[in-house]
């Protein structure tokens, strides 16, 4: 994918020059009609972009500029599994990062089953069914490069119900049996 960037020659009288870019990962251009050439850069970095502008092969003017291309960044999350309604309290970890560069993630937007934080990490809950839970995360870097939206279901177990039974006649003498008969219900999809 990359990066697209928009250059432009600001010569006052575009007739007869002739414009060498140079972008500063080994690609060249040369035009002889456009003030204005969009290049894509497919990494990040910096790259010393050199404009030529010569008219007849007699006059010339360079000008060069550094160009930072900030990589997205990526988002990620985690959550504490398992989970189980009406217990387990969920805790969403950023786990996002900007690779290979300096830059940092200044801005969260997450989205959980249409609720909305713009916190790191938002406060823990509990849910109070079994219903899957859809929780989305977006960040974007303090130059305001954006990352794709990384979507997790999270999905909510039924609590447990826990139940025994014993003989209706207990004997102080004797083994007592226990019959556990504890159970989930069943998880309709």
């Amino acid at each position: 994918n990359g990066n697209q960037f928009n250059f432009t020659s600001t010569a006052s009288s575009n007739a007869n020059i002739t414009y060498r870019w140079q972008f500063g990962d080994n690609d060249t251009l040369v035009t002889h009609l456009d003030t204005t050439v969009r290049h894509r850069y497919k990494s990040d970095g910096t790259f010393f972009v050199v404009l030529e502008a010569n008219y007849f092969n007699r006059c010339t003017s360079i000008q060069n500029i550094s160009v930072n291309v900030v990589p997205a960044p990526v988002a990620d999350f985690s959550y504490n599994a398992p989970v189980c309604e009406k217990q387990t309290a969920i805790n969403l970890t950023d786990n996002s990062h900007v690779t290979s560069y300096t830059s940092t993630i200044k801005s969260w937007l997450w989205n959980i089953d249409g609720k909305v934080s713009t916190t790191q990490n938002p406060l823990s809950f509990t849910p109070a069914t079994d219903t899957p839970i859809v929780a989305k995360l977006f960040v974007k870097t303090a130059e305001g490069c954006a990352s794709d939206t990384v979507t997790k279901v999270i999905t909510v177990q039924h609590q447990p119900k826990a139940y025994f039974s014993v003989p209706s006649t207990l004997c102080s003498s004797e083994t007592i049996t226990f019959n556990d008969k504890s159970f989930f219900y069943a998880i309709a999809n």
